[in-house]
């Protein structure tokens, strides 16, 4: 067996340090893209759990006195020592979601339902209110422009 000829140690040396400096960077390239590769992954994440978020905040949320959707809603609240038995205290906020929400908000001895016909836009809303039989809302329908409350009064029906 032939031998070729013997090489110098500080070239060989050289030539590993300079292999070494290569892995290096190949490994610092690899990381680099493990690091991008893993924030795109966090990014789609986030972006999924937004898009949950929002549709889930876009559902009717019914908490019993309230029905609201993305802000927008109204809360039904008992009175005692007045002409009336209850408010429903609406709000309006500009919402991007279905053209027709509706909702039943309930307190002990008294339900309300409630449809709301969202105009596009800054359009303003038309909130009806229908209390159980026995009742009447005064008024029955509010229109509310956006970022505006308004209120309406349950009473009782007394009539024929």
């Amino acid at each position: 067996m032939t031998r070729g000829p013997v090489p110098d140690p500080w070239k060989v040396i050289e030539a590993l340090r300079a292999n070494n400096d290569l892995l290096r960077g190949e490994l610092r390239l690899a990381g680099a893209r493990k690091y991008r590769a893993f924030w795109r992954g966090a990014a789609t994440a986030t972006g999924i759990i937004a898009a949950s978020a929002a549709l889930l905040w876009s559902l009717p949320a019914f908490a019993g006195d309230t029905a609201s959707w993305m802000g927008t809603g109204c809360q039904l609240i008992p009175v005692t020592g007045q002409d009336h038995i209850a408010e429903v205290r609406c709000v309006n906020v500009e919402t991007m979601g279905d053209a027709l929400t509706e909702g039943v908000m309930a307190v002990p001895g008294l339900f309300v339902g409630l449809t709301v016909l969202h105009g596009p836009g800054d359009i303003p809303d038309r909130f009806t209110i229908t209390p159980e039989p026995g009742f009447i809302a005064v008024p029955p329908v509010l229109v509310i422009g956006e970022n505006q409350r308004a209120t309406a009064l349950i009473m009782q029906w007394i009539g024929g």
